[in-house]
């Protein structure tokens, strides 16, 4: 509760450090409470670090699907060889941590003390608790790389692709969305055989060229499913959008963002 002269808006390059603002809060971090009511305790602190946590571990401020997230951690792991069950554990915590700090009643929200303690015991023989996570949803569906796409003015016209790696034995069938929709790829959507790999070119809307002093941030959304392959032959992508609703029991949507920056960073 002591205050710090510090807002993560203002954060500006060495070069561009002059701002002002008259917004007195941080955007997306600030408790409701302090919000609606101007109330601000040290539970209103513990809501911006669960804000943060969550950010840090899944790259958005959204409530997050546990399960989700660590498959795409699994993804991380299994290309640098550093799978092992405790890190399934840390992240499984982070962002159970996370969620309770997020409460919209401070009273539910943990003590600072708490926060720091309970990550400890996962290190620790007594702590460490198994994975409730069944083994078949840690599988990754879908490879996608890069999930950041940086593109300078000056190379625009240089071709920019996200690849999408297909290493199980089922086929994939995937679609790309873009909420602003100043970007697209083509394809838009396909299927993936097993063992095989798959581009999508990123291409912008001719509406929306941008000027050298323009930037621009888009967030193209990558769904994927496994599909039968006995209906591949009768199977409409462009139509059957149901596939990508994981209502089924048993079955699994996996869906991953890639940031796509264009002009100065």
């Amino acid at each position: 509760m002591v205050p710090k002269i510090t807002d993560f808006g203002l954060s500006r390059p060495e070069s561009d450090s002059l701002a002002t603002t008259t917004r007195l809060i941080s955007q997306g971090y600030t408790a409701p409470e302090y919000i609606s009511g101007g109330k601000a305790t040290s539970k209103s602190d513990t809501y911006s670090l669960g804000k943060i946590i969550i950010e840090l571990v899944t790259g958005s401020r959204m409530k997050p699907n546990i399960t989700k997230a660590i498959r795409r951690w699994n993804h991380r792991w299994i290309k640098s060889m550093k799978q092992s069950s405790l890190a399934y554990k840390q992240v499984k915590k982070c962002i159970e941590l996370a969620l309770r700090c997020i409460q919209d009643d401070p009273t539910d929200r943990p003590d600072i003390s708490d926060i720091i303690d309970e990550p400890k015991k996962i290190d620790t023989k007594d702590g460490q608790t198994q994975i409730q996570i069944s083994p078949c949803c840690l599988e990754d569906i879908l490879g996608i790389e890069p999930l950041e796409i940086h593109i300078p003015f000056e190379d625009f016209k240089v071709s920019h692709s996200i690849e999408l790696t297909n290493d199980t034995d089922d086929y994939i069938a995937f679609v790309t969305k873009s909420k602003l929709e100043r970007f697209y790829t083509e394809p838009d959507r396909g299927i993936v055989p097993p063992r095989s790999k798959c581009s999508a070119t990123l291409a912008m809307q001719a509406q929306v060229i941008a000027q050298p002093n323009e930037h621009y941030n888009e967030v193209i959304t990558v769904l994927s499913t496994r599909v039968d392959d006995g209906a591949l032959p009768t199977m409409d992508i462009v139509t059957a959008g149901d596939i990508f609703i994981d209502s089924e029991e048993g079955k699994m949507v996996d869906e991953v963002n890639v940031m796509v920056v264009f002009g100065k960073p």
